[in-house]
């Protein structure tokens, strides 16, 4: 049976302590440790800073979930959930006016074609949520063109009235249609 094979620059986990303790107990640099070992640079590095395994047993985290943490050590928590917002749209609102009361803090450092840009990216994105939360409460193929008619007679009416308008002349056509009064 053949033997299985090592991936290339494999390092055997007694190495991989030896390295270890070279760096962190006797306080060696890397440029020696890697002669001394026959190693490059970055194996060196791996092993030093936790990023490769010291000793050779499967891993125990497998299937756990990892928390984030800070420069402290602290776990980091969601101010907020999914199951906080009852629509996709609700959360991308959600999530674009508290990326700007984060931003609002940076914006007098920002020159003003930054600032522009931001505001236009910012008006683009809730433009599209609009419309699209607009043709999720009319549910119709041609909600655009019931909006630009209404809005037609109406100019001054927002995103909301269309919706509450249309509602009410659907009403209104429902109830005419099947004699109910």
């Amino acid at each position: 049976m053949a033997e299985k094979k090592k991936p290339a620059g494999y390092i055997v986990p007694s190495k991989r302590r030896k390295i270890y303790k070279a760096f962190h107990k006797d306080e060696r640099k890397i440029n020696d440790i890697m002669e001394e070992f026959g190693v490059t640079y970055w194996q060196v590095y791996r092993i030093i800073s936790g990023n490769t395994k010291i000793d050779g047993s499967p891993r125990t985290d497998k299937g756990k979930s990892r928390k984030s943490v800070d420069a402290n050590g602290k776990v980091i928590t969601a101010k907020w959930t999914m199951d906080d917002f009852t629509s996709m749209d609700e959360f991308q609102l959600f999530v674009l006016m508290d990326s700007l009361s984060e931003l609002a803090n940076e914006y007098h450092k920002m020159d003003v074609v930054e600032k522009v840009k931001l505001i236009r990216e910012i008006e683009r994105i809730q433009t599209a949520i609009y419309k699209r939360q607009l043709k999720d409460s009319i549910r119709r193929p041609d909600a655009e063109v019931i909006s630009r008619i209404i809005k037609h007679f109406q100019p001054e009416a927002s995103d909301q009235d269309v919706i509450k308008i249309y509602k009410e002349i659907s009403e209104i056509y429902l109830r005419e249609r099947t004699g109910v009064r």
